[in-house]
């Protein structure tokens, strides 16, 4: 390699200093055996007032080569020349030539002497580096880590989403420039004066920036494995340390690359990756089982060691790679128990389908449930309980990062059943009831208790008997409701069957209470049906016929019915009129008239009972009846009056009264006589609450006698 020296229009008397458009001398600085001198441009100047032939000419150059050495921290020119190294060339000052360096690394000086033949001397400094062997190197003990990332993870995992930064200090060096930096400041000669020494370049006087050689150190990113960003310089690579300000995610994968160069340069590349992760496992769904019931945190026996007790933990980030659990008779002791759990991983890059298992971010795919048997409690003597003991089970979860949780559940023993309660049909507030026309019933129970450990949940149960709690496990129609609702609806699904409602409570222990039932109920679809209806003293002007279900039948003035015998003109006259509902209701004679011809002679002549009015001698009412109610008990019957019947559910005369459950309502002065005519309605009511309406009219009273 050649080192140019090429001084360029300088003035070589001392005492005239003037800097010229380009150095007075230039060499390569970074050579490996060779080094070319050039020099050119020098001339002896007039001195100032002088005359032209007042300059004395320029003698000779003379190149020295010198070696260097610390002192402190800074380099010392030794002055002493190298051997062969001292050289004069007379009469020449335009030089071009190669100077062959001792084969020894090192830092030389370079001086260039311009002698005019008065003697003045003009000195010009080069600076070289020999270096044909060194190389960039590392040191194994001075990790490239992750400083921003946690210690105990080795410095893998990074646990908040501030900056992450990255520390090499003293990993990598120039095997040479470890020992002997050659490029700490050189100290000034006095023979060279400002503008002649080197003071640019990247070996220059003042020294130049470096760790251990190291002069340059560039960094690129990739996220997840992603295309890595473009190279940049390190700011203030000297510190050996970067810090770089991304947005953090949980989850995510950082891969920071170094590439480092030294002076002469050799390179080298390394890197690094973190992982993120700042937040705890989760830990969830921790109870009880028992007889396949989960969500239990009450255990039913003094044997601690038939519990069963289940979790989930898992850590979408990182995974868990410890689970732990203490069984204690007080928070987070575990006087009576302590194990470890295996995490059981998959080798699979996916979970198989329905299946407890998830995949980290980062990490093998793992099973989130876990399971602890205590059959060690007996060997250990920690297993028996007292009744009403509460204790209390800890799980301590670790994740890859090294974040851990901690999550308890509190085990209360209770080995007593709850208490049985009373349990009835209809509304929460309302009373018992026995029938109904609806095809659903409501279920309501109280009484039900359990001071140790609360109900937890009932089962309740609508059959045709009272059942057993072995029977309700072993049939469909059982609702399971919860500790806080006493209510439930049930579907009747046949008619005039009485069904039992039966409800069984649970306590958190799951201790199950003994059998309550209700007294039934029966589910009546058909209202009631009224007959006979008599009101006393009521009469029409005349006998009419009515035809009832294909049969013609006598009025009588008195409002009762006789049936004709069946003759053709009596079945013509039926077929010629409608049928009436209104006369269903009155009482029927048991005998026939069997007298063909007065029956031919009244069906033909009698006028039909449509158009009739019924006629009272006062405003007495005495009104009497009987009721059929073969499936559910009468509620009551109730007796309104209207104006015409358009008004049977909201009579405008006398509102409905109650009868007070008698089959006779009486009013003895009803304050409605006149002229006007009204319509009785005649309601009843059953316990399924179904109701039917008779009508009863049109009525006028009448209560003037005849005149003449």
């Amino acid at each position: 390699m050649s080192i140019p020296i090429l001084p360029d229009r300088h003035k070589v008397k001392l005492t005239v200093v003037r800097e010229a458009p380009k150095p007075p001398m230039n060499a390569c600085e970074l050579v490996q055996g060779v080094v070319h001198v050039k020099t050119s441009g020098w001339t002896d100047p007039v001195p100032t007032g002088g005359k032209a032939d007042a300059a004395s000419g320029l003698k000779y150059t003379k190149i020295q080569v010198l070696e260097t050495e610390h002192k402190g921290n800074v380099i010392d020119v030794i002055y002493t020349p190298l051997k062969g190294l001292d050289l004069k060339y007379d009469n020449r000052f335009e030089l071009d030539i190669p100077i062959h360096l001792p084969n020894k690394y090192g830092l030389y000086a370079v001086i260039l002497e311009v002698h005019d033949t008065a003697g003045n001397i003009k000195s010009v400094r080069r600076l070289v580096l020999y270096d044909n062997s060194s190389k960039l190197m590392t040191d194994s003990s001075k990790p490239l880590q992750v400083v921003s990332a946690t210690q105990k993870s080795s410095f893998k995992w990074q646990t908040n989403l501030a900056p992450v930064c990255i520390d090499w200090k003293g990993r990598y060096s120039n095997d040479e420039m470890r020992d002997n930096n050659l490029l700490e400041p050189v100290r000034p000669q006095v023979e060279v004066v400002a503008g002649y020494d080197q003071t640019t370049g990247i070996l220059p006087i003042s020294g130049t920036p470096n760790v251990d050689g190291i002069v340059e150190a560039k960094y690129s990113v990739s996220v997840d494995y992603g295309v890595r960003s473009n190279w940049e310089l390190v700011p203030n690579f000297i510190n050996q340390s970067l810090c770089i300000s991304p947005k953090l995610l949980d989850g995510q994968t950082y891969n920071i690359s170094i590439r480092f160069k030294d002076i002469v340069s050799n390179s080298i590349e390394e890197s690094v990756r973190v992982y993120i992760d700042s937040t705890v496992p989760d830990i969830s769904n921790m109870w009880l089982v028992k007889d396949g019931n989960k969500q239990v945190y009450v255990h039913d026996s003094l044997d601690l060691s038939t519990m069963l007790l289940q979790f989930d933990v898992s850590d979408p980030h990182s995974g868990i790679v410890y689970v732990e659990w203490y069984l204690g008779t007080k928070d987070s002791s575990d006087d009576l128990g302590h194990g470890v759990l295996p995490v059981i991983k998959l080798k699979e890059k996916s979970c198989p389908s329905n299946s407890n298992c998830y995949c980290p971010s980062i990490g093998e795919c793992q099973f989130h449930n876990y399971t602890v048997k205590l059959n060690a409690l007996v060997a250990n003597k920690t297993n028996q309980a007292q009744h009403n003991q509460p204790f209390f089970f800890t799980v301590v979860s670790t994740n890859g990062a090294g974040l851990k949780n901690i999550d308890h559940m509190d085990i209360l023993v209770d080995t007593s059943p709850p208490e049985a309660g009373t349990v009835k049909e209809g509304a929460v507030d309302g009373p018992d009831v026995d029938y109904t026309s609806e095809d659903t019933v409501l279920v309501n129970w109280a009484g039900f208790i359990d001071h140790e450990s609360g109900i937890h949940h009932y089962m309740v149960s609508l059959g045709q008997k009272c059942l057993t709690l072995d029977v309700m496990k072993n049939i469909t129609e059982v609702i399971t409701i919860p500790g806080s609702i006493n209510t439930a609806r049930f579907i009747i699904r046949e008619e005039m069957k009485k069904y039992y409602a039966t409800v069984v409570a649970f306590n958190a222990a799951l201790s199950p209470s003994i059998a309550a039932c209700s007294d039934g109920i029966i589910r009546d679809t058909s209202p009631p049906s009224v007959y006979n209806v008599v009101l006393r003293s009521a009469k029409t002007s005349k006998e009419h016929v009515v035809c009832l279900n294909g049969d013609l039948w006598l009025v009588k003035r008195n409002l009762t019915l006789q049936l004709f015998q069946n003759t053709s003109e009596c079945s013509q006259r039926c077929n010629s009129i409608s049928t009436s509902t209104f006369a269903e209701i009155f009482p029927k004679i048991n005998r026939i008239l069997n007298d063909t011809e007065m029956a031919d002679s009244l069906c033909r002549h009698l006028p039909s009972l449509e158009d009739s009015v019924i006629f009272l001698p006062s405003d007495k009412i005495d009104l009497h009846w009987n009721c059929t109610e073969n499936e559910s008990q009468i509620q009551d019957f109730s007796v309104g009056f209207g104006s015409d019947t358009t008004t049977v559910h909201d009579p405008d005369i006398l509102d409905y009264a109650s009868s007070k459950g008698r089959h006779s309502f009486k009013i003895n002065h009803a304050g409605f006589s006149g002229k006007n005519m009204f319509y009785v309605f005649l309601k009843a009511v059953n316990k399924a609450g179904l109701t039917s309406v008779v009508t009863f009219g049109p009525v006028m009273i009448d209560n003037t006698p005849p005149c003449c």
